[in-house]
């Protein structure tokens, strides 16, 4: 099937599906190599790793801590290499982070609950779409901001949708644009290109573009909600 090919790449959607599995030989495989590692946890991704049960296995994750906190130590023995982010910026592969942290009076976190080690993302949706609170938050970041490509993550879609439309005031209705899984593909598509083209200078979503996004352009993110995750 994959006509003598050195290298197969596959997606866990696709393996994950035993009758797209069978169709390889399990022997012919000497090296499994996932990336966002820190997956590989998960029952879809330990079915297809049983099936290729001889072949050697690499994990490559920038975020190795998994939110539901099962141990890696279930599909791998150890740490090869670790590369921190200090070092990486160090060595110039990574642009030094300046942090801004804004005050924003009468948002008050104590009414939020903590499930599975985080805030409960209901809880934090009431209290960060509050009209006080929303625009405070927003014109604050907006005046960090200045006119610096800006990626702002929220807590819920309806959370980026206020978020969206309150910033919109502050700039113009053109300037932002605000996506969610709801989102139309082609609709999403169009943005993310025109994003990334300059078109747009504030791309407002919930937790879309966490893997994977390249946008070198971006020079600001916002951190819209308040986590205790330390892989968020």
């Amino acid at each position: 099937a994959y006509y003598g090919s050195k290298c197969v790449v596959a997606s866990i959607q696709t393996l994950s599906r035993a009758n797209r599995r069978l169709g390889f030989d399990r022997e012919d495989f000497g090296l499994i190599i996932i990336d966002e590692g820190h997956h590989a946890a998960a029952v879809t991704y330990r079915e297809v790793l049983d099936y290729f049960g001889s072949a050697k296995r690499l994990f490559v994750t920038a975020t190795p801590k998994r939110g539901d906190d099962v141990a890696l130590e279930h599909v791998c023995d150890s740490v090869a290499y670790q590369y921190g982010i200090e070092a990486a910026i160090d060595d110039g592969w990574l642009v030094p982070v300046m942090q801004s942290v804004v005050q924003v009076e009468d948002l008050d976190f104590s009414r939020a609950r903590t499930v599975a080690e985080d805030f409960n993302a209901g809880d934090l949706e009431r209290i960060l779409t509050e009209e006080k609170p929303l625009h405070s938050m927003v014109a604050s970041a907006h005046e960090i901001i200045g006119q610096r490509q800006s990626l702002w993550f929220c807590v819920s879609v309806a959370h980026a949708k206020a978020t969206a439309g309150v910033l919109s005031r502050y700039t113009s209705t053109d300037n932002v644009c605000f996506l969610s899984g709801e989102t139309p593909k082609e609709e999403r598509i169009e943005a993310v290109q025109n994003y990334k083209a300059g078109k747009i200078q504030h791309l407002v979503n919930c937790a879309l573009f966490l893997e994977g996004f390249d946008a070198p352009s971006t020079s600001c993110i916002v951190m819209a909600r308040p986590t205790k995750s330390l892989s968020i």
